[in-house]
C-alpha cells in the first residue's frame, strides 16, 4: 500500500514549459518619464587634459588593438611600445604645465576653498554628485 502513494506523488517541475513568464523591462510609462543618462561625463574631469591627450591616448589604444590582432610581430609590438611611451610623455607634459599654470596663479588672496578644490581636481579626485531621489506622493 505504501509503493501506491510514492507513486502517485508528481515528480518533476510542476509548471509546464509553456508558462507566461513576466516581462523583465520596465513598463513603458516608466521608460517615458524617468530621465536616463548617457553614462558617459560631458566634459573631461581634470583640467589638465588636451586634445594633445586625446590623440595620444587614441593613437595607444589603436596601436594596442593592432598588437592584439597580430599577436608575435615584433613592428606591432614596437610600435605599441613607442605609442605608449608618446602618450605617458604627452599626458606628464599636460599635467606638469598646469600644475606650473596653476601654482602660478595662487596669491595671498585666493581662499583656501578654491586652492583645495583646484588641487582635487587637478589630482583627478571626482565624486559624483548625488543621485536625483524620486518622491512618492504620500
Amino acid at each position: 500500500m505504501s509503493d501506491d502513494i510514492v507513486t502517485a506523488v508528481p515528480r518533476g517541475p510542476t509548471v509546464s514549459g509553456s508558462a507566461v513568464q513576466p516581462d523583465p523591462r520596465p513598463p513603458m510609462t516608466a521608460l517615458q518619464t524617468i530621465p536616463r543618462t548617457s553614462g558617459r561625463f560631458a566634459e573631461r574631469l581634470v583640467p589638465w587634459w588636451s586634445a594633445a591627450c586625446t590623440g595620444a591616448v587614441g593613437a595607444k589604444r589603436a596601436a594596442f588593438s593592432r598588437l592584439q590582432r597580430h599577436r608575435g610581430d615584433p613592428q606591432c609590438l614596437e610600435a605599441f611600445r613607442h605609442c605608449r611611451a608618446r602618450a605617458h610623455r604627452v599626458l606628464k607634459e599636460a599635467q606638469r604645465a598646469s600644475w606650473k599654470a596653476y601654482v602660478s596663479s595662487i596669491n595671498g588672496h585666493t581662499p583656501l576653498t578654491d586652492v583645495f578644490n583646484k588641487v582635487r581636481r587637478i589630482a583627478g579626485k571626482y565624486s559624483a554628485p548625488p543621485q536625483p531621489v524620486l518622491l512618492s506622493a504620500g
